[in-house]
């Protein structure tokens, strides 16, 4: 079982490689998901996430508008491992949504994996409860369940299973790792595209977060943000 966990991980990985190396846009995001899966199964939280969040990214970037409904899928996955039930089936809903807007329906040979997936997160609510989280999800436009997956990734939750390690302090306004690190560059007089390139973002991603920024700080600029910013110690 070890041996054929790391062979199938190091052939998705070397395809990963080929595939970035000739610029095959989806053949990167379908490896880098594979990846991820890889990921949760084997306990690898943060790996997991940071794969989803790149191939999100990506996905985001090429205008690639049906893969990112199996980042969706690994997303609400990831959540629900780390035991935020109805997170989860809110982007589980969205992602049924979104393959049926797109005309693209789930694999077979995949269903099992999904269900596996959905699990956990179902048995941690009752049946009113999952349902509604999924009818909830399942009426969110594309780019909501897609801006809700990329906070989820940015670190704002758990990277460990309930009980395996000790609560930690939220950031100051609730920002997210990423949000702050977006408001440093900010402060620092970077304009959105140069925000983009040194995240390794899309100019949209970083527009989203600095909406949610702004929304946090209660301010309607960026010099307000960066003002506040400085006199609240978060730089």
């Amino acid at each position: 079982m070890v041996v054929t966990f790391v062979l199938l991980t190091l052939s998705t990985h070397l395809c990963a490689v080929v595939l970035v190396s000739t610029g095959d846009g989806t053949g990167i995001v379908e490896s880098l998901i594979d990846l991820s899966h890889i990921s949760l199964d084997s306990g690898d939280f943060d790996a997991a996430r940071r794969l989803l969040a790149e191939s999100l990214a990506i996905a985001e970037q090429r205008g690639l508008k049906f893969l990112p409904t199996r980042s969706l899928v690994g997303t609400a996955g990831l959540l629900s491992a780390l035991g935020q039930a109805t997170e989860a089936l809110r982007l589980g809903g969205a992602a049924e949504r979104l393959r049926e807007l797109y005309d693209c329906p789930t694999p077979p040979i995949t269903q099992p994996l999904i269900e596996r997936r959905f699990a956990r997160a179902r048995a941690a609510l009752d049946a009113e409860q999952a349902d509604a989280a999924w009818q909830a999800g399942r009426a969110l436009s594309a780019e909501d369940a897609i801006a809700e997956a990329i906070a989820a990734l940015d670190g704002s939750g758990q990277t460990a299973p309930p009980g395996a390690t000790a609560g930690r302090a939220s950031h100051p306004f609730r920002l997210t790792s990423r949000e702050l690190e977006v408001l440093r560059l900010l402060a620092a007089a970077k304009s959105n595209r140069a925000i983009a390139a040194e995240l390794v973002l899309s100019e949209r991603t970083v527009a989203r977060h600095l909406e949610s920024i702004y929304a946090k700080l209660g301010v309607n600029s960026r010099t307000a943000a960066a003002g506040l910013a400085l006199r609240s110690g978060l730089l």
